[in-house]
C-alpha cells in the first residue's frame, strides 16, 4: 500500500529505523538515503512510499 509522506517524515523513519530505500532507480543505504533527503530544498515535499519490510520505495 502507498504512502504519501513528506521528506521530513521519510527521514524521521530512517533515523528510527535501519532500512534501505530505493530512490527513483537508486539503492541507498539509510545514511546515504538521510544524506540525501537532507540535501533537498523543500523539506515539505510530498512523496509515495511503501514499506516492504526491508526497504521504503521512494518516489514522486
Amino acid at each position: 500500500m502507498t504512502t504519501k509522506m513528506t521528506i521530513k517524515e521519510i527521514r524521521t523513519v530512517l533515523f528510527e529505523t535501519e532500512k534501505y530505500t530505493v530512490i527513483g532507480a537508486d539503492e541507498m543505504t539509510n545514511k546515504e538515503s538521510r544524506d540525501f533527503l537532507y540535501a533537498k530544498n523543500n523539506q515539505y515535499q510530498v512523496m509515495n512510499v511503501i514499506d516492504n519490510g526491508t526497504h521504503l520505495l521512494i518516489w514522486n
